[in-house]
């Protein structure tokens, strides 16, 4: 299914990003690594719930089989008895997975209902009913999520995004980032940007690249070397460039690997040099971290680069060390 798939392209990417190594990849890691524990838990939810679940009882899991057979069933026909189950008191196991079959009938009604229980429902089934609206995929639903954002709470917000996340609706949360009016709900939404691989959208973005860490880390999961680039060679704040070269090297691409060997030898700025090493060193590009240190004159810089050769375990590393005690580099 699209959402399957887009939500397995979001945890490779992340997963991605939680393999660097250094403490230039640990902001990216530990990201990555709340990012993956969220959403799995997200992607799995209360509303997840199967008759055949191995921890439920046996008469709940009857009600959740007979739940589950009316999205065969003529739509209406099943919606009175799914409206049924949401409007009683019954367990919320089961409402939970009301709600997901509501998001499965094709019912004039059912798009509404699930935007009623998105804004008005009890807590603990709004998130329910905002993700089933993303698995289902009904345009009127997903239309009616936006309003739901604007209305709701930072965690209201977010399940909107994942559901768009699951839907794929890039140009809706494209719209979202790009109104947002503060640091963390931009963020959030580029974020989701990322993970469905909506590069473009992104570039479209770049005005806040001056001041956002979380587009930086954005166009590192998405693999946007060029952007990336642009923002390394710019003006912006000096820790904004930094973070920026050195989520070139996140990318693993060999593309940034020379990128970050070229603004190693265009820059005279300490701290810009430091940034390029630490990306290359994130990349595992030992190749050119040897061009580097065999082209410096700088003994501190090439004591440094011999380290980090040394902790990425490359081959070339003893060779180093072999020939600088013999004086020949």
């Amino acid at each position: 299914m699209k959402h399957t798939t887009v939500f397995f392209r979001f945890l490779m990417a992340v997963a991605g990003l939680a393999l660097c190594a250094g403490s230039a990849a640990q902001q990216h890691r530990s990201q990555a690594a709340e990012d993956a524990a969220r959403d799995a838990q997200y992607e799995r939810g209360r509303g997840g719930w199967r008759a055949d679940d191995d921890d439920l009882d046996d008469k709940l899991a009857l009600k959740i089989a007979a739940l589950e057979a009316l999205m065969n069933a003529p739509s209406d026909r099943a919606m009175p008895l799914v409206k049924k189950v949401l409007e009683g008191d019954q367990d919320e196991r089961l409402q939970a997975r009301a709600i997901f079959v509501l998001s499965q009938i094709d019912h004039p009604d059912a798009a509404d209902m699930l935007l009623k229980i998105a804004r008005d429902g009890a807590p603990t089934l709004r998130e329910d009913a905002i993700r089933s609206i993303g698995i289902g995929g009904n345009d009127a639903a997903l239309s009616g999520l936006m309003q739901v954002y604007r209305d709701g709470d930072l965690e209201t917000r977010k399940a909107v995004l994942r559901a768009y996340l699951i839907a794929d609706e890039d140009q809706r949360v494209f719209e979202l980032a790009r109104s947002a009016t503060d640091d963390e709900e931009f963020e959030v939404a580029v974020r989701v940007l990322a993970s469905m691989g909506a590069t473009d959208r992104l570039r479209e973005l770049k005005e806040r690249a001056g001041d956002s860490e979380g587009l930086v880390r954005a166009y590192a999961i998405a693999g946007d070397v060029e952007s990336l680039t642009e923002i390394a060679r710019s003006d912006v704040r000096p820790d904004i460039r930094q973070r920026a070269i050195r989520a070139i090297g996140v990318t693993g691409s060999d593309e940034g690997g020379a990128i970050l060997a070229q603004l190693y030898r265009e820059s005279d700025d300490e701290m810009v040099r430091d940034a390029v090493l630490e990306g290359l060193m994130v990349a595992g590009d030992d190749k050119r971290l040897l061009e580097l240190f065999r082209a410096s004159t700088n003994d501190r810089e090439k004591r440094r680069m011999l380290r980090m050769l040394v902790h990425m375990d490359s081959d070339a590393a003893l060779e180093i060390i072999d020939s600088t005690l013999q004086g020949q580099d």
